[in-house]
């Protein structure tokens, strides 16, 4: 069993969903800084780990050759549609990973589309990224400027052991850190180890702020946690707080002590007994804080799970003045797989004796899994029920790939609509000539130079005539022509017109066809 802990910023703690980003920033084939949305997921540190946040993407295409080779956006303007005012196109490495994707906008005075920012992405042999790079496009002197990067590290089960976020600095010419996690794991996957940074600009480096070190048994349950912070005068860890726990059967106490510096040693300020079921899932927890010599209790949590080790439902409760557990908020939710496709959470109003929404989505699937719709919900207080606010709506091909995502919003009871995303995914014949081609009769020798290429490319052949074409990796005819090894022996190729990203080069020789494939930069 994996346990997972994340650090809150405050002193009273609760562990039953705890938020952290998952999945989706390591998900193969999504950038970094891309806004299509990224999921999120709330885990427990003990006993188990399940998400209680929307992961709002939709079902992986289904053929692994169904690449997505660009997206197009239109805008709405709350009834009619303006077609076509945004762009993203992708590059792909051989393991279908995302290398480098490119956003234009449409210009405001014509149909060009105009360059806006790029990432380019790096990956290690286990296909996990560790570098994203995000470029901002100067219209003025025709450059990309750096702008943003993400460096990450992992340990050799795949674990991300630190994540650092850098901007450019354009003084000085170098990438200046923003802040950092580092993390470490045990070998059963247990974290064991966060450690956030930020940076100095008076040293020139990374400096500490909150530490967190945990200690598991053999069966992965927690031991140990414990909290620092950074001394900025002494340059080292000084005690925070730390929580240990004893477990007798399905039966769990735990101990939390606050760090006092007038005393110099630890001080008892809060306590929790916990439950478990037989599968080892916390059933109850029960939270007291301390106060005047004495344990007053302060919280209780009930959890319900579903066959699948899911957590479907927490109900918390308080002491009231009489010393009677009430009601306070509720969680409840349910899963399709891995994702929530159901999420609501409430606060006990105590003078209407009933339960007030907070927030509230849902999602609808077809029969083969791929959402086809997602609500998201706000409490209208006059009519005390759920009332829509958004909606997403999802249409597929026949392949399952997303072909059109559509936003909407409502607005005095009439839906809106915000933004339409359509997606064009590569062929897989055409993916499949991008890796390479079998022409009957081969042209002896050919070579492309330089790749990537800014201004032109050049071809070096042995025919005397060649016929090319330039192509899209959608197949699309960009620009042609013809050579003659005896009329132009520079053989140069103006691209300068296109548009930055990857490109075929079909060459044609008597029966013989070839292609090559190039980067436009």
């Amino acid at each position: 069993m994996r346990a997972t802990f994340v650090f809150l910023l405050i002193l009273v703690i609760h562990f039953s969903g705890l938020s952290q980003m998952n999945r989706s920033l390591l998900l193969k084939n999504t950038p970094i800084f891309s806004s299509i949305e990224n999921g999120a997921s709330v885990q427990q540190v003990f006993p188990n780990k399940k998400q209680l946040y929307p992961n709002s993407r939709t079902k992986k295409a289904s053929s692994e050759t169904s690449l997505l080779d660009s997206v197009l956006i239109d805008l709405g303007d709350g009834q009619q549609w303006i077609e076509n005012q945004k762009k993203t196109e992708y590059e792909y490495d051989l393991n279908g990973n995302i290398i480098a994707f490119i956003h234009y906008n449409k210009a405001a005075s014509s149909d060009d589309w105009e360059l806006d920012y790029r990432e380019k992405d790096t990956y290690n042999n286990q296909n996990l990224l560790i570098e994203a790079v995000k470029e901002i496009w100067n219209s003025e002197t025709k450059e990309w400027t750096k702008q943003l990067k993400i460096e990450r590290t992992y340990d050799s089960q795949g674990n991300r052991t630190s994540n650092a976020n850098l901007h450019w600095n354009n003084d000085a010419s170098s990438w200046v850190g923003d802040n950092k996690l580092e993390q470490g794991f045990d070998e059963f996957g247990n974290q064991i180890l966060d450690v956030q940074y930020v940076w100095n600009e008076t040293l020139n480096d990374w400096e500490g702020q909150v530490k967190t070190d945990a200690n598991f048994d053999s069966d992965s349950k927690l031991i140990s946690y414990s909290y620092y912070r950074w001394d900025t005068n002494n340059s080292s860890w000084f005690n925070w707080f730390h929580f240990e726990y004893i477990y007798t059967g399905l039966v769990g106490e735990g101990l939390g002590q606050i760090w006092d510096d007038t005393l110099n040693d630890w001080v008892d300020f809060q306590k929790s007994d916990r439950a478990y079921n037989n599968d080892l899932l916390l059933i109850s927890e029960v939270e007291y804080f301390f106060q005047n010599f004495l344990w007053k209790p302060l919280n209780k949590y009930e959890y319900t799970y579903d066959n699948k080790r899911n957590l479907i439902l927490r109900i918390g409760y308080q002491v009231d003045s009489n010393g009677n557990w009430v009601q306070h908020n509720k969680f409840e939710q349910s899963y399709y797989g891995e994702d929530t496709d159901f999420s609501a959470s409430y606060d006990w109003d105590k003078i209407l004796n009933l339960w007030v929404g907070i927030f509230k989505y849902e999602r609808l699937r077809d029969n083969d899994g791929n959402q086809f719709l997602f609500t998201t919900y706000e409490w209208n207080s006059s009519i005390n029920t759920w009332k829509e606010v958004t909606k997403t709506e999802s249409d597929y091909n026949e392949e399952g790939n997303l072909v059109v995502l559509t936003y909407y919003q409502l607005e005095n009871e009439i839906w809106v609509n915000s933004s339409r995303r359509k997606y064009y995914y590569q062929q897989e014949e055409m993916i499949t000539a991008l890796e390479e081609t079998h022409p009957t009769n081969p042209i002896n020798e050919i070579i492309l130079f330089p790749n990537p290429a800014s201004h032109h490319v050049e071809l070096k052949f042995d025919s005397q005539n060649i016929e090319w074409s330039i192509l899209s990796l959608n197949g699309l005819v960009l620009n042609n022509g013809n050579m003659n090894l005896n009329e132009d022996p520079n053989n140069l190729i103006d691209i300068s017109t296109l548009a930055p990203g990857m490109y075929l080069i079909e060459i044609h020789s008597g029966s013989s066809i070839e292609r090559r494939k190039f980067i436009k930069e």
